[in-house]
């Protein structure tokens, strides 16, 4: 059944517009097995765009940014969620040389939120902002939890290099 699923999903991503790019890498082990899905923002001249990464169970999401002016880099960078009904601030580290930023998981959880509930959301680091429709969001994102979902019980080391 799960199998159909994956597949029946898939197949009405790739006839729908959707603005979401899925990537998935197989490994030897399911453990390892990586899947991402990227919001391909139609704007070529968008400088963020937010990637969503299940590795095992965990989940993470980035950030990755273009442009944004040497001084804004203290120790930390502004980052504004918002919808329709109201925004929130988040103060993130970043290093200026990936051109990413992890989100936190209290800034995950909102986005998360924010993406699943309200139809457009703005992304807003210091001062380079992206609009992201999230009318699709939903069914992609439940194909990507879907497609990297292995049951398994060994535990493994998260490793990110910069």
């Amino acid at each position: 059944m799960g199998k159909y699923f994956f597949l029946i999903t898939m197949l009405l991503l790739a006839c729908s517009k959707s603005t979401w790019e899925h990537v998935y890498i197989p490994s030897k082990y399911d453990e390892y097995d990586i899947a991402s899905m990227q919001y391909q923002n139609l704007n070529n001249n968008s400088r963020i765009n937010l990637e969503i990464v299940k590795s095992g169970t965990d989940l993470f999401c980035y950030i990755y940014f273009k442009n944004i002016s040497e001084n804004h880099f203290n120790n930390s960078l502004q980052l504004t969620i918002s919808d329709e009904k109201d925004s929130k601030v988040f103060k993130l580290l970043a290093d200026q040389r990936c051109k990413k930023i992890k989100l936190t998981d209290d800034c995950f959880s909102y986005l998360l939120k924010k993406l699943k509930h309200s139809s457009e959301v703005k992304i807003k680091l210091v001062d380079v902002e992206t609009i992201i429709n999230s009318a699709d969001f939903e069914l992609n994102f439940q194909a990507l939890y879907k497609r990297s979902l292995k049951n398994y019980t060994k535990s493994h080391v998260s490793l990110e290099l910069f």
